[in-house]
């Protein structure tokens, strides 16, 4: 795991309002969408990606369901 160097808030005054750390957690996947056009899930088979982590999945159907990603 990559080491980061110390935070030093004063560095960043008005600019940072909130510094913690969010533990890790296990990776939630889901399969990619039916409706996924054929040559883009061809192109991520190619690269070996068979599934999605859940929050692109939430991203992809938020997108499908509203008809934009500018919501």
């Amino acid at each position: 795991m990559p080491t980061f160097p110390a935070f030093v808030p004063a560095n960043f005054q008005g600019d940072v309002t909130l510094d913690h750390v969010i533990p890790a957690s296990d990776a939630r996947f889901s399969p990619l969408p039916d409706d996924l056009r054929p040559e883009l899930a061809r192109a991520l088979a190619v690269r070996g990606v068979e599934r999605l982590y859940s929050h692109q999945a939430d991203a992809y159907n938020a997108v499908r369901r509203a008809g934009t990603w500018w919501w």
